[in-house]
């Protein structure tokens, strides 16, 4: 699956449903509030990396333009693949709207390799919304997802994140 990016469509905050079914790993990853990047830097044994399969300006998914409350079609869109020890680990997409590229945010668009959870975690100003759940089936297989809101304090600007694992890391 790698340099596949998943797609998830349908989302919710009301996920008690599926965790009842998840093992303990798959419900301590998906609803972890911490930093993903830290975590999967400590999880490395050799290498991390941020492998940038498409950063620009793009068109929303319905769903995210609902999330956001953004009334724009377009956003800057950067997907990433999380790569451990050569192995991805996890694809993930943010979506910014442009209105909230100005100021100290403008260096979201300028992130290239950097993990966008470094800066994220880093900056007090940033504040997690609660997730949402989804999942994707393809293959047999299926991936579970989780998706946030960063909101900054100060401005009231939003960004929203979507972590999809690769079931690579249910495993760890």
């Amino acid at each position: 699956m790698p340099g596949t990016p998943l797609y998830i469509h349908h989302w919710t905050s009301a996920y008690r449903k599926f965790a009842s079914r998840w093992s303990n790993s798959q419900r301590d990853w998906l609803l972890n509030k911490d930093s993903l990047t830290k975590r999967l830097i400590r999880c490395s044994q050799h290498s991390f990396s941020v492998n940038v399969r498409y950063e620009g300006v793009a068109k929303l998914f319905p769903h995210e333009r609902k999330s956001l409350g953004c009334a724009a079609h377009f956003a800057w869109i950067r997907e990433v693949d999380l790569v451990v020890d050569g192995t991805v680990w996890v694809s993930a997409r943010s979506a910014v709207p442009l209105s909230t590229l100005n100021g100290p945010d403008l260096q979201l668009r300028y992130l290239g390799d950097k993990p966008l959870g470094h800066l994220l975690f880093s900056n007090p100003r940033y504040r997690r919304s609660q997730f949402e759940i989804g999942r994707y089936r393809q293959d047999h297989q299926e991936y579970w997802g989780r998706r946030s809101i960063f909101t900054c304090n100060a401005s009231r600007k939003t960004l929203l994140v979507t972590e999809t694992f690769m079931p690579v890391v249910f495993s760890k």
